[in-house]
């Protein structure tokens, strides 16, 4: 099934959305929206019927992340800015928005779940409280507290290693349980989504997937993740990459490179390799969005950088 993917503006373009469907071993191309995708969780939880509401107190609720310290906005909508709602879910009516960059968010305890997801009471920065889709918030980690966090850079680490190797299982260590891994070749094209289950077999995966557009000329990307991806991944992770905390480096290009909007509260490193002398625009960067989980560092986000000819 050709899913939505989110373009760095907001707007909507049919992707290739992968995600697990069913029980058993059976796989599937499934659910379309990112809001659609479940957090993940480590209880059970029955579900809810389609457009029921489940509404719960901290005390007895499975809420999507720990409820204590401060969250910020993730995968803000087209507009740049995110509703919050009274009561919960899309027809709720819109009490107030929350900025792309919005972070200090607090949570109330109060959880909601509508369908497959997971709603969530805040404390408006206006006053008062509303709901907001639990999949746009993440928790605020400083750019300080990131850049001096260790784990992230013995993660990078594994991450190299992880792709060299081919290892699926390697790799699926290392990305987030609740926004699976997300991939853009080129900054400008929309989403590839990767639930965290699927992760292990991505170095073996054949199937074809849209990844957007070469600029200038709009020729049509597609080809396997092994074919398309793991070349550019491979050559643009090496060792002799130059690492930048929160900083995109870059070669000769005629439009300077940019931090998808959607992503501009995650915290990301970039690992540059320059230009080589006789090709100018042979510079290749790779940008490694994270998210903290339970207190765990993990990858999520990968965006392409490179010159145009």
């Amino acid at each position: 099934m050709a899913c939505p993917g989110r373009s760095r503006h907001g707007t909507f373009a049919f992707r290739l959305c992968l995600s697990l469907a069913g029980l058993s071993f059976s796989i599937a191309i499934g659910a379309c929206g990112r809001s659609m995708v479940p957090l993940a969780s480590s209880g059970t939880q029955s579900a809810a019927p389609s457009g029921a509401i489940q509404s719960t107190q901290t005390a007895g609720a499975r809420l999507p992340f720990a409820d204590q310290g401060g969250y910020m906005v993730v995968w803000a909508p087209a507009d740049g800015s995110l509703p919050v709602r009274e009561p919960a879910g899309t027809q709720g009516a819109v009490v107030d928005s929350l900025r792309r960059e919005q972070r200090g968010i607090r949570l109330t305890g109060r959880t909601t779940k509508l369908g497959s997801s997971d709603w969530v009471e805040i404390v408006r920065p206006s006053g008062g409280t509303g709901w907001v889709n639990a999949w746009n918030l993440t928790p605020d980690v400083s750019a300080a507290e990131f850049c001096a966090d260790g784990r992230v850079t013995d993660l990078i680490a594994r991450l190299r290693a992880a792709v060299a190797a081919e290892d699926g299982q390697a790799l699926t260590e290392l990305i987030s349980p609740r926004h699976g891994l997300v991939i853009r070749l080129d900054w400008w094209n929309p989403e590839v989504v990767y639930s965290r289950e699927l992760v292990p077999q991505l170095f073996r995966s054949l199937g074809p997937v849209d990844w957007g557009t070469e600029k200038g000329s709009g020729a049509s990307i597609q080809g396997p993740f092994s074919v398309v991806l793991l070349p550019a991944l491979q050559a643009g992770l090496g060792e002799a990459g130059e690492l930048r905390c929160n900083a995109l480096a870059s070669g000769e290009t005629a439009q300077p490179p940019q931090w998808p909007g959607e992503y501009a509260n995650l915290n990301f490193y970039s690992i540059y390799i320059p230009a080589s002398p006789v090709a100018r625009f042979s510079w290749r960067t790779w940008a490694v969005g994270f998210e903290y989980v339970d207190g765990v560092p993990f990858v999520t986000v990968l965006v392409l950088y490179r010159g145009e000819i």
